[in-house]
C-alpha cells in the first residue's frame, strides 16, 4: 500500500540550474507541495529567514553558488531542528549527511524522475494520521 505524501508541506528548493529547478518545481507542485525556490545559498538563507523557518523540507543541490548544500542544511537545521533535507547531485557516490541526523537526510542522484523524488520525500516526511 502506497503511503500518501503530506499535501501542503512547504519545500525550499535550492538549485542553480534553471531547467532542473523548473522540472523539480513541476514535480513538487503536482504532488501538492508549496514550493519556494532559490538559486544560491545566500538567497536560500534570506528566504528561510523571511518565512521564519517554516519549511518542512529543504531540497538542495550539493554544489550551489555562494556556499554548498551541506553547509546550508546545517545552518538551517540549527534554526529549525525538525527540517528534513534531501540532497541532490550529479555526483554519484556522495552520501555524506554533513553532520546532520541521518534519519533527517536523504541523497538522490541526478537525473531522477518524479517517482524517485516522491519516494525520497515519503521516506523523510512524517505521515499524517
Amino acid at each position: 500500500m502506497r503511503r500518501a505524501t503530506p499535501r501542503g508541506c512547504r519545500v525550499l528548493l535550492v538549485e542553480d540550474e534553471d531547467m532542473v529547478r523548473k522540472v523539480v518545481v513541476r514535480m513538487l507542485l503536482s504532488r501538492g507541495f508549496q514550493v519556494t525556490t532559490a538559486t544560491n545559498a545566500r538567497e536560500a538563507q534570506l528566504l528561510f529567514k523571511a518565512a521564519n523557518g517554516e519549511f518542512d523540507l529543504l531540497i538542495s543541490d550539493v554544489m550551489i553558488p555562494e556556499g554548498n548544500g551541506p553547509e546550508l542544511a546545517r545552518e538551517l537545521s540549527a534554526r529549525c531542528p525538525s527540517l528534513r533535507v534531501l540532497f541532490v547531485s550529479g555526483y554519484t557516490g556522495w552520501s555524506d549527511a554533513g553532520g546532520l541526523e541521518p534519519s533527517q537526510v536523504r541523497f538522490l542522484t541526478k537525473p531522477f524522475g518524479s517517482a524517485e523524488l516522491t519516494q525520497m520525500i515519503e521516506e523523510l516526511l512524517p505521515r499524517e494520521a
